[in-house]
């Protein structure tokens, strides 16, 4: 099958690797140095450097490419998911097609709802894939297993296509929680990575992270998101990696805020999109905030925005964990 790939950054690179083992991959961006390196090198230097994409992989700048394919991941920012959908729509014909984006729409709504919306195409051929997803291992043939959500027969079919023997897919109908865990792991990656570059201990790393997922748990539970998937790879999983990977862009902006860089030093040396720091943005800008750590995104908000000190900062992630001790 040939396979379609919308977003030439590090993830997307790295499917297209894992993909390129069973199949012709085609990938669309509008960075024509990316594509042109892709087409004539094999290789993304910029953006998953070190590895050999191989011949079966191609590059393209026009998304009409995307016509010819049988299944699509979209593996672009959240923040432009929406005029992906709009360029795809005139050249979408009614392929599966995955939600690799761990990020919210403005409004609050997770990707799957913005490809739906946004192609009017049939709610069973979206899927969303999730779980623990660092690019360059997943590059290098590392062993992981993801999550895939959405209709019970369509993931199935896709499993048998996707699946590798270093690429698991463990299939759910959660697929709206799967999203929702996806996103807030960045959030608490935030959290982690600020209290890491603090140098304030492992144990004080963990008790954090256990207050903010506890609190997720508590708001989302059986109500948005069901009970087993938090302690799935898309879940407990996830998480795990984001949060404590040294290659997760979410902790390492963290630990530079923590180590006392600015905001703008630390983005701008990172140089690729931080979704936990544009996920943060989203959610103190949200009016509904019935689903989310109210107390959690008002402190990260004053660390990252405000420039406390250390001192201050260790102050009000302690607040944080007593306020956890009284519940």
């Amino acid at each position: 099958m040939k396979i379609g790939i919308i977003g030439s950054g590090n993830f997307g690179t790295a499917l297209a690797k894992v993909m390129s083992e069973h199949h012709d991959v085609i990938v669309f961006d509008v960075n024509e140095s990316v594509v042109s390196e892709i087409n004539s090198k094999h290789t993304n230097e910029r953006y998953l450097p070190g590895i050999n994409l191989g011949n079966n992989v191609t590059a393209s700048k026009d998304i009409s490419s995307m016509k010819d394919t049988g299944i699509i991941l979209v593996c672009v920012p959240s923040k432009f998911m929406k005029d992906a959908c709009l360029n795809l729509k005139s050249y979408y014909k009614n392929q599966i097609i995955i939600s690799t984006t761990k990020g919210l729409s403005p409004e609050g709504h997770v990707m799957t709802d913005v490809i739906e919306k946004n192609l009017k195409c049939n709610p069973s051929n979206v899927l969303a894939l999730s779980g623990p997803c660092i690019a360059d291992e997943l590059a290098y043939g590392k062993p992981t297993m993801v999550m895939l959500g959405g209709n019970k027969k369509v993931a199935t079919t896709v499993q048998k296509v996707l699946e590798s023997d270093h690429f698991l897919i463990k299939n759910t109908t959660d697929k709206t929680g799967i999203q929702l865990l996806g996103f807030y792991k960045n959030i608490i990656a935030l959290l982690v990575g600020i209290c890491e570059g603090l140098e304030l201990g492992h144990n004080f790393e963990s008790s954090l992270m256990t207050r903010a997922y506890n609190e997720f748990y508590s708001l989302n539970a059986a109500i948005n998101i069901r009970r087993h998937t938090f302690v799935s790879p898309a879940g407990l999983g996830d998480l795990y990696v984001t949060a404590m990977s040294p290659h997760s862009r979410n902790r390492t902006f963290g630990h530079m805020i923590g180590s006392g860089m600015s905001m703008d030093e630390a983005k701008s040396k990172i140089g690729q999109t931080i979704e936990g720091y544009e996920n943060l943005l989203l959610l103190h800008n949200m009016k509904n905030k019935s689903y989310i750590d109210k107390e959690l995104i008002n402190i990260l908000m004053e660390i990252i925005h405000d420039g406390k000190d250390k001192e201050q900062i260790k102050q009000l992630l302690l607040k944080y964990l007593y306020d956890y001790r009284k519940s």
